[in-house]
């Protein structure tokens, strides 16, 4: 698998949403105000911990509205392949530390299960990357060491 500049970070948004349990950005936005508000009864002040609550967040909300996004493109251009990749490889376990060759694993367990080349897996996954990057407004080089 080669390095592309963005691998590192769309893993990282693609498992920070599945351990966020795959939410809009809307419902995301909504649980912090709610947990920002919980503890407070001034009213004025509860408004202001919510807006700071979502501007403490704001990369979390555009990973979500992204990962969001890529699945919706996915769905709708009948890559149900990819999103199953997805699934079972980014999504698997999210809250657990990723070790050496866990992606790999994951993968080759998959293609087994398809079945499928690993290489097509591999392929599917950076293409997800790739849309991810795209809906985020990331710069993508697929040739960066």
């Amino acid at each position: 698998m080669r390095k592309d500049n963005i691998r590192d970070y769309a893993t990282f948004a693609f498992r920070k949403y599945a351990s966020l349990g795959c939410p809009t950005a809307e419902e995301y936005r909504k649980r912090l105000r709610e947990v920002a508000m919980s503890n407070e009864t001034n009213p004025k002040r509860a408004l202001i911990l919510a807006e700071n609550a979502e501007a403490e967040n704001y990369a979390n909300i555009m990973d979500i509205e992204a990962v969001n996004g890529t699945l919706s493109v996915l769905e709708k251009s009948g890559r149900q392949d990819i999103i199953k990749a997805v699934n079972e490889i980014y999504f698997a376990e999210p809250d657990k530390p990723l070790l050496k060759k866990n992606i790999t694993e994951r993968a080759q367990a998959f293609a087994t299960s398809l079945p499928a080349d690993i290489r097509t897996i591999f392929r599917y996954l950076a293409f997800a990357r790739k849309l991810f990057a795209e809906l985020r407004g990331l710069s993508y080089s697929k040739h960066c060491q």
